[in-house]
């Protein structure tokens, strides 16, 4: 991204930036992915919201299969989590 910004085309610039962030993405998940293998069922998840569901939670950790050491709350839904609630509870019921 650096070297698109001393060319001075703002295009380039633009264009590398979304491949930076796209690769961020795609470096969490891989992370959440990791730390939900080899930390569910053992005593890091005995305290942990992950695994809580309750008023506001629209997913727990193993419906999403990720770990972040939360759960998934209403309004902090992102696409991946919505296409895994469809498949779950069905395209015509909400959250």
């Amino acid at each position: 991204m650096l070297a698109s910004f001393q060319t001075g085309d703002p295009q380039k610039v633009y264009d590398a930036a979304l491949v930076l962030v796209r690769a961020y993405e795609r470096l969490q998940h891989e992370a959440a992915k990791l730390r939900f293998q080899t930390n569910f069922g053992t005593s890091l998840c005995d305290n942990c919201d992950g695994m809580k569901a309750g008023p506001g939670v629209i997913a727990t950790c193993f419906q999403v299969r990720a770990c972040n050491f939360t759960n998934v709350k209403e309004g902090n839904q992102n696409p991946k989590h919505l296409r895994v609630l469809e498949n779950l509870i069905g395209p015509n019921e909400k959250p």
